[in-house]
């Protein structure tokens, strides 16, 4: 069946609003995320574009795709196939804090 893409719509939505994070960025995340996701889980984890983030203990990933100013934030749930899209996030000095606060909140 392969990966399948989860998200929740309401909280992504919040979360782009809050970021300044415009439509074609939107639009460039999301495919990248399609792009990863069809590659299967060893082509994602071997794909130079994802990476773990400390913060999360390797829980979360960050996909920073070429000359992007936004992250996007995924959890990778191989157990259930799905690859969870967190947040898309600007890029700049507290990117990093943010997300880790959200990972934090998310895991009380």
């Amino acid at each position: 069946m392969g990966i399948q893409i989860e998200v929740d719509a309401e909280a992504l939505r919040r979360i782009l609003k809050a970021e300044g994070i415009r439509n074609q960025e939107r639009i460039l995340a999301f495919s990248e995320v399609i792009r990863v996701a069809e590659l299967g889980w060893y082509g994602l984890f071997s794909d130079t574009t994802i990476s773990p983030l400390d913060c999360t203990g390797g829980q979360w990933h960050r996909q920073k795709p070429e000359n992007a100013a936004f992250r996007t934030i995924l959890e990778c749930r191989i157990d259930a196939d799905v690859l969870y899209i967190h947040a898309i996030v600007r890029r700049d000095e507290t990117t990093y804090d943010r997300v880790c606060a959200m990972f934090q909140n998310l895991n009380r």
